[in-house]
């Protein structure tokens, strides 16, 4: 067994010293998320707005795939579907 170093505290882990050399996971609750992201410089939040939005466009986008899939939205594609042919739309 190698011998690990001394341990120091990250967040709610303690981790080896030299730390590259260990494997860490750290949980965040959401208070402490919200106040990390309050430290970031403006480039930072800039970066990660965009990284965020991204990120939620894809949840998205995978949870209407899902739903359309499941034949959730089968009504709803229907009913437009039926309104479209009636002439009741408009072109957006």
């Amino acid at each position: 067994m190698y011998d690990r170093g001394p341990l120091r505290t990250l967040g709610r882990k303690q981790i080896a010293e030299p730390p590259h050399l260990c494997f860490i996971t750290i949980l965040m609750s959401l208070a402490e998320l919200e106040s990390e992201v309050q430290k970031l410089s403006p480039e930072e939040l800039s970066a990660f707005t965009r990284w965020l939005d991204e990120f939620a466009s894809s949840q998205w986008d995978a949870q209407i795939e899902q739903d359309v899939a499941s034949g959730k939205l089968a009504k709803l594609l229907e009913r437009a579907d039926a309104e479209f042919e009636l002439g009741k739309c408009k072109e957006l």
